[in-house]
């Protein structure tokens, strides 16, 4: 057997580490240049920081499973709590559960909020974990979601980790244990399900395999002619950006905080980084740091409100902005008011892959699952073990 891997971002990385191991011959393409996919360690400067996916909650026992692998232990966060910040003053952290019925779920954060200042808390949760404005997330779909932390209580394990290398790192080491050749900058065009699987990149180049996993953002398979239905149809992805601001001095330390900060600032939070504080945009925010003209300069005029010793020790700083990253098209998948998930295809010749595929929807933990689910059903039809 022989199979190609469209995707080198983590899901087609560990795709292919997996089927390897089963004794499957696996090629993997990249339409970029680059390893990694939304997991991307990038510089401000002279210091690193991630642009994309870069936090393990307590209950990803797939990303801790795959740094055990790799002889790795996660880092713990800082144990300092977080600032909250709005309403244009520091508050405690709103204790308020989400409840009501709605199509959407900013519809549910209406009804949950007793007043402007838990509504605005809310909303900043929602932004940071869906990636985009409240009222655009089907409420069914948070729901299902939400079901995979039916264990925790309030917070506790939320982002509680980070990773011990770079993600960027991370994915070379995972491509590193591969037998079969990883192609950069070959850019799918189209995939034929006949005798196998014909693939057709840019520039006219055609391959043939057994079987083809997909492993690409959801949207991105919108570039692909698949002769058909596609069971990404429906499925978006956010409006994503990180700013990350370099400082000459961790100034935050000097007030005896950690740096984190949650917010209804035009960025909704922020954490360090080294010597940087990275900014999490999502959602309709986006669009007006990009219209801004300086999104650098509004984000740190953004977080100078809560911190203002902020612009004193600013030195540089670069945005990333998913919306513009061409194989990616967003931060990661969300499921819009009004649609809803397809079926995945059980077998062969062509299979999905990818963080949108998953009941861990939109995480790395998300990615790692697809991985495995894809391997178990290869296994089922193949009679593997």
């Amino acid at each position: 057997m022989n199979v190609a891997v469209v995707g080198a971002g983590i899901a087609g990385l560990r795709t292919a580490q997996l089927l390897e191991r089963l004794g499957v011959e696996v090629t993997v393409f990249e339409a970029s240049g680059r390893l990694g996919g939304r997991l991307w360690t990038t510089k401000v400067g002279d210091q690193t920081f991630e642009a994309g996916g870069e936090w393990i909650d307590a209950e990803h026992a797939r990303v801790l499973g795959l740094l055990a692998e790799f002889g790795l232990n996660p880092v713990p966060s800082d144990p300092r709590p977080r600032r909250f910040f709005f309403k244009g003053r520091f508050v405690e952290e709103p204790e308020v559960e989400i409840r009501g019925s709605g199509a959407s779920l900013g519809q549910l954060l209406d009804q949950s909020a007793s007043d402007d200042t838990e509504r605005a808390y809310l909303e900043a949760v929602a932004l940071s974990d869906e990636g985009t404005d409240s009222d655009q997330v089907d409420a069914g779909e948070w729901r299902r979601f939400n079901a995979n932390y039916a264990a925790r209580e309030g917070s506790q394990g939320m982002s509680a980790y980070r990773f011990p290398i770079e993600t960027s790192e991370l994915c070379r080491r995972i491509a590193g244990t591969l037998r079969g050749e990883v192609h950069l900058h070959t850019e799918l065009v189209a995939v034929k399900d006949y005798f196998g699987a014909q693939l057709k990149f840019v520039g006219g180049t055609k391959e043939t395999h057994d079987e083809v996993v997909l492993a690409v953002p959801p949207t991105c398979l919108n570039r692909v002619d698949l002769r058909g239905e596609r069971p990404s149809d429906g499925i978006e992805m956010t409006p994503t950006a990180k700013v990350a601001l370099l400082f000459d001095e961790k100034f935050w330390e000097k007030e005896d905080w950690g740096g984190s900060l949650m917010s209804d600032l035009p960025v909704q939070q922020f954490w360090p980084s080294g010597s940087a504080l990275v900014c999490y945009v999502n959602g309709r925010a986006v669009e007006s740091l990009a219209a801004s003209g300086d999104p650098v300069r509004t984000a740190l005029d953004a977080i100078t409100i809560a911190a203002p010793r902020a612009r004193m020790h600013f030195v540089e700083g670069r945005i990333v902005d998913w919306r513009r990253e061409p194989f990616a098209n967003g931060g990661f998948p969300f499921v819009p008011m009004g649609a809803s998930r397809r079926s995945l295809p059980v077998r062969g010749p062509i299979r999905y892959a990818g963080d949108w595929t998953a009941n861990w929807l939109g995480f790395i933990e998300g990615a790692l699952e697809s991985a495995e689910r894809v391997v178990e059903e290869f296994k089922i039809e193949h009679s593997l073990s």
